[in-house]
């Protein structure tokens, strides 16, 4: 389903989910958080959302290279080569 393929969260207020969608749910691994508190449905939301705004940076080396000469180039600045 759309949700297993994005890696949703589904965030229920006053709702239980049918005995099918709660089985289909487990089944894709999808999470199913229900809420009687609209204030802590809002919370949960305004929290996803604010961490998919801030990227978490992973340094990760691809290869290696060897810096024979640096050039200054006007609109770029300093590069090497």
């Amino acid at each position: 389903s759309l949700a297993a393929a994005s890696n949703a969260v589904i965030i229920g207020f006053n709702v239980r989910p049918t005995p099918t969608a709660k089985t289909q749910a487990q089944e894709e691994e999808v999470e199913i958080r229900l809420h009687n508190v609209i204030y802590n449905a809002l919370q949960e939301v305004e929290d996803a959302m604010k961490g998919q705004l801030d990227p978490e940076y992973k340094e990760e080396i691809t290869g290696y290279v060897t810096i024979r000469e640096t050039y200054h180039v006007s609109k770029l600045g300093t590069i090497g080569g």
